[in-house]
């Protein structure tokens, strides 16, 4: 019965972090589907570049704050 209660909070776990990596790819590939509206053929600068890797990344508040205002 162990064995078993183990095996369900592994399947558990690996299920969450499949939804994680699926809303993340669900994220990507709206913002992905927004620049190709916008306009596929203007080649990205590379600030635009760096930025949606930013974005894509995820944006920790607390530094982007701290970037912002000089915070530690």
């Amino acid at each position: 019965m162990k064995k078993y209660k183990q095996r369900y909070i592994k399947l558990a776990k690996l299920h969450d972090s499949t939804k994680n990596e699926l809303e993340i790819l669900q994220y990507k590939y709206n913002n992905l589907e927004i620049v190709i509206e916008k306009g596929v053929n203007k080649p990205m600068s590379e600030h635009d570049a760096a930025l949606q890797e930013f974005i894509n990344t995820g944006i920790d508040r607390t530094k982007v704050a701290s970037m912002i205002y000089s915070i530690n």
